[in-house]
């Protein structure tokens, strides 16, 4: 039914949607190497268009791609580089205080946190704070989120 989806889809921002729409349950069972596959079948789909007209869909699932490689424990140098990538894209599209740019700062956090690189990790996360504070203040959902991450990485870095 999807597959349908994603071959009928009339644009490409359109057919990416219909991808995270079949990857979203993979990630829910924790079946990281097939949600690999999808987003990387995601990206080649989109990649025959235009590269040279990547839009914000391509730079969420490059986002997803990094971090779901983090979660199959491969190496920092297969997914540092499209999180630095997406970083690079999303804030030229979007500006510092945007929700995926956040989503990329804490997963790209997250995911340096977990292998002990803590100063560069930190400093992601306290980004995402500042920028969840300027834009919702202290009670939103995505502030207290950032609170919940943050203190939950520094002791990580704690006990590190």
């Amino acid at each position: 039914m999807l597959g349908t989806q994603i071959a009928l889809a009339s644009t490409r921002d359109e057919r990416i949607t219909w991808w995270f729409a079949k990857a979203f349950p993979l990630i829910e069972k924790y079946k990281y190497a097939d949600v690999e596959i999808e987003f990387d079948a995601a990206l080649a789909t989109y990649d025959k268009d235009n590269k040279s007209d990547q839009g914000f869909m391509y730079w969420r699932t490059v986002s997803w791609l990094a971090l779901v490689k983090t979660r199959l424990r491969q190496s920092r140098t297969s997914w540092a580089p499209l999180f630095e990538a997406v970083l690079s894209h999303q804030e030229l599209l979007h500006g510092v205080d945007h929700d995926h740019v956040i989503d990329t700062k804490l997963f790209y956090s997250q995911s340096l946190v977990g292998v002990r690189e803590l100063e560069l990790g930190g400093t992601l996360l306290d980004e995402c704070f500042e920028s969840t504070q300027r834009l919702y203040g202290d009670n939103h959902h995505m502030s207290i989120t950032m609170r919940v991450s943050k203190c939950t990485a520094r002791m990580k870095i704690t006990r590190a």
